[in-house]
């Protein structure tokens, strides 16, 4: 087995990309690469490869893979709008519940 001991040093000590980022990434994809299930490794193998196109957009520098970057944000804004959806249905609901919550008070004491 290897000694890792260096490179542990580096990436715990170094702010210099060029020393750590290499061999983060390296580590990264290799992880996603040993997901023992077939369809979750297939998705922490494309999910990686997003995660590293979000750096590379940040850096300025091409995307890797823009087929999986475009299917990754996507997915992530449908996320979004379901999210939106379930968000406005439930203030919606909170809204409904409040105005029938009134309209039973004014009923009540209108009735006595």
């Amino acid at each position: 087995m290897a000694d890792t001991t260096s490179v542990t040093y580096e990436l715990s000590n170094s702010k210099d990309t060029t020393t750590f980022g290499p061999s983060f990434w390296i580590a990264f994809h290799d992880l996603a690469k040993r997901v023992p299930c077939d369809g979750c490794r297939e998705h922490a193998e494309s999910f990686m490869v997003f995660f590293h196109d979000l750096v590379n957009v940040r850096k300025g520098v091409p995307i890797y893979n823009k087929d999986n970057y475009n299917k990754w944000i996507k997915r992530i804004s449908e996320l979004a709008e379901e999210k939106k959806k379930r968000t406005d249905r439930a203030i919606l609901g909170f809204v409904a519940v409040v105005v029938i919550a009134i309209l039973v008070v004014t009923l009540i004491k209108t009735t006595k």
